[in-house]
């Protein structure tokens, strides 16, 4: 009987839960909440009526958040353009969509690149690239630390990746991605201020650092840290330690904390 009871209830409350689902999409825009799928369009700027999505793009409108006509959605190039769209008519095969005034995002007034050594495991680099995004890293630099076992591959995935990560997001603008052979390489170019995520030697207060800056690049290890002739290097070549606190954290943590942690003081996550 408790059982009997129990599912009763259950469908009671699923039944109650599912006509306010389908009135919550309906209802999304009138409601002002941002509920907009998300679409890649590279050539955005140059669409007229009617648009035509990517390939791929259609299919994931059409058969994975399956669109309607009536729905509005939001489309976005990569590179600060985004308008949205009306969707006025769909068939198992494609949409008819009526684009609507067209915006760019302003440029934004800080830059992060994150050089991160590369690390043993590919789920731990995908996590970087994905929650890096989602973090507003505007470029990723990866390269063979001397405790990486091997040296990085340029990947179609790193893009893919991205895209995903700014369709969930709401971000307009893409990260770029390029590989270095080693520390020496991406010192070479002489940043302009130069963060090292480290426990290794003394910090001081990230803010009075990153208080003034609008262009960083934020050196993190890999699995066992830098070594102490790469510290060494780094230090020599004017990089700011930044402590991540007491714990040994997992690198792909520590990517993420010190990430957050330097977007916070530029001002990026808001008020600071």
């Amino acid at each position: 009987m408790l059982g009997q009871a129990a599912r009763a209830t259950g469908w009671r409350e699923y039944s109650d839960f599912r006509p306010a689902f389908y009135t919550t999409r309906a209802h999304a825009y009138a409601g002002g909440m941002s509920q907009l799928h998300r679409f890649y369009v590279p050539d955005l700027a140059q669409l007229s009526a009617p648009v035509n999505l990517p390939d791929d793009e259609l299919h994931h409108a059409l058969h994975v958040v399956r669109v309607r006509a009536g729905d509005r959605v939001r489309l976005f190039d990569g590179n600060g353009l985004y308008a949205d769209a009306d969707v006025v008519g769909a068939t198992k095969r494609d949409l008819e969509i009526a684009l609507l005034p067209l915006h760019r995002d302003p440029e934004p007034t800080a830059r992060l690149t994150l050089a991160q050594a590369w690390l043993n495991h590919a789920h731990a680099t995908e996590t970087i690239i994905r929650r890096g995004t989602e973090l507003g890293v505007d470029e990723f630099v990866f390269f063979q630390a001397e405790h990486s076992e091997k040296s990085p591959k340029a990947s179609d995935k790193w893009a893919r990746m991205a895209i995903e990560s700014c369709k969930q997001c709401g971000r307009n603008r893409l990260p770029t991605f390029r590989t270095a052979k080693n520390i020496d390489e991406i010192l070479s170019a002489r940043p302009p201020l130069l963060i090292v995520a480290t426990q290794a030697v003394d910090t001081k207060p990230a803010g009075e650092t990153l208080r003034s800056a609008n262009d960083v690049l934020l050196m993190v290890g890999p699995e066992g840290d830098f070594t102490a002739r790469e510290l060494g290097a780094l230090l020599e070549a004017g990089a700011h330690p930044l402590s991540l606190g007491p714990l040994t954290l997992r690198a792909e943590v520590a990517a993420m904390t010190a990430i957050t942690l330097v977007q916070y003081h530029l001002g990026r996550l808001g008020p600071t």
